[in-house]
């Protein structure tokens, strides 16, 4: 993939134009100070916070077929660090690891588009030998897919709405209205008896003598 690099930053010079290996102050002799008093620290460079445009386009194609930071600094050998704040310093820069960051996205999308369309192809193995393959479908890629890219149509929040035979919309279908309490009834009730107290009830007139053999078997 191939990145364009802003014509700001061409002759190594950086969106401030500050030529990238200028210095801002000069570095005093630690000999110049006065007795007792710390020798001032080095001012920093400007070489510092700035890449050559080499390295700059570089890393932006590297970052445009990897797509991640940290992958495309090492495959140019810089740090991720002085990439980050190299993109704060530079307005170009950043438009330019946008613009890659895009293309990398562009081909990831084709990628799952490929594979919910065409499926993957997954070997099989029989007693620890491989005897064919068969070839994968994802319905969660492919829906996926189908949200992102026509949400009016398979977004989570797609059907909600109705319409009706004149086309006007009316909104979600109401919920079906409960059904009434039924009234508590006012006929007393009757109990009903237990069948084994009836039984127990039966022996015990039996044994007093009170029902005939006859009564009690029937």
């Amino acid at each position: 993939m191939s990145v364009q690099v802003d014509s700001e930053q061409a002759d190594g010079v950086d969106a401030d134009g500050v030529d990238a290996g200028s210095m801002d102050a000069e570095v005093s002799s630690p000999g110049a100070s006065s007795p007792g008093t710390p020798a001032p620290r080095p001012a920093r460079t400007r070489a510092a916070a700035t890449w050559p445009l080499e390295t700059r386009a570089r890393f932006l194609e590297a970052l445009a077929e990897l797509g991640q930071v940290r992958a495309a600094a090492r495959a140019v050998g810089v740090s991720p660090q002085s990439a980050y704040r190299l993109r704060r310093k530079s307005p170009a820069f950043a438009r330019a690891w946008q613009d890659a960051m895009d293309q990398a996205l562009d081909a990831l999308e084709e990628t799952l588009l490929d594979r919910a369309m065409n499926g993957v192809e997954k070997p099989v193995y029989y007693g620890g030998k491989s005897c064919g393959s068969v070839r994968q479908y994802s319905d969660a890629l492919a829906m996926f897919l189908l949200r992102a890219r026509r949400p009016e149509t398979y977004g989570r929040s797609a059907g909600v709405e109705t319409v009706s035979s004149s086309g006007s919309s009316s909104g979600p279908p109401a919920a079906p209205a409960p059904a009434p309490a039924l009234a508590p009834s006012t006929a007393p009730s009757v109990p009903v008896p237990d069948p084994v107290m009836l039984i127990e009830a039966r022996l015990k007139a039996l044994a007093r003598g009170e029902l005939p053999p006859e009564t009690a078997g029937g």
